[in-house]
């Protein structure tokens, strides 16, 4: 008997120990454009997975597959929502570092539909400084995943290092534009500014695995309210990198 009580716990470890992964996470000690780069690794826009909008008093839940095309430089997404059924976006940032960013898609277009009559105008002047920004990241991520450009445009200094969190700010030509950016051991995170400083962009990168993070959140921010007027979080369940 007590030999197949020792087998038994003996054949739980040794399978507990064959199907845990471990993986080697970034080191903080390392300079911090390193960790830029290490952080840009593991970012996977590419996938499955569900996810939820959250918006003034409203939470909106969804599952997803989207696609970033590194030829092209172009991303889709399509929306599955309950009841409602499949939405579309898709954003070209070709010509990013011009500032030219087009999106299109049903979910834009939905979106735009409901809000107040009168207000399209309005809205699309709220919606467009945040998507060049998200454009101008995706044209970021594209050179970095390409390895192009990408250690000769960008010029990064680190800005502070200690408990356990490591913060640096970033140029990047023909524009001149900047963004900051930070890294613990458990999370990445970006954040553009507005020109105009009434508002941001915020991505946030977490729950890492071996070779991504498998959550990801874009957070539109304004100042002047001083609130995120949309939030988004993606769960992403599997990565075609």
């Amino acid at each position: 008997m007590i030999i197949k009580v020792y087998f038994s716990v003996f054949l739980f470890l040794l399978i507990s120990g064959c199907s845990t992964k471990t993986f080697k996470r970034r080191n903080l000690e390392d300079k911090s454009f390193d960790l830029l780069k290490s952080g840009l690794s593991k970012v996977c826009l590419s996938g499955e997975g569900r996810g939820r909008f959250y918006t003034k008093g409203e939470r909106q839940t969804f599952s997803f597959e989207s696609l970033l095309d590194l030829n092209t430089k172009r991303l889709d997404v399509s929306y599955h929502f309950p009841f409602h059924g499949e939405e579309g976006l898709s954003i070209f940032y070709k010509e990013a570092l011009k500032e030219q960013i087009n999106y299109k898609g049903s979910l834009f277009d939905r979106i735009k539909k409901e809000s107040q009559k009168g207000e399209e105008k309005d809205f699309r002047s709220f919606f467009s400084p945040y998507m060049k920004k998200l454009g101008e990241f995706l044209f970021l991520l594209n050179s970095f995943k390409e390895a192009k450009y990408f250690d000769t445009f960008v010029r990064c200094t680190e800005l502070s290092r200690g408990n356990g969190l490591v913060e640096g700010e970033c140029v990047y030509e023909p524009l001149s534009h900047s963004f900051s950016w930070e890294t613990s051991i458990n999370h990445f995170s970006f954040y553009f500014s507005f020109l105009s400083r009434k508002g941001g962009l915020k991505l946030t990168f977490d729950r890492e695995k071996e070779k991504f993070f498998s959550k990801w959140t874009l957070s539109f921010y304004t100042y002047s309210q001083g609130e995120r007027p949309l939030t988004i979080e993606k769960y992403m369940t599997s990565c075609a990198y």
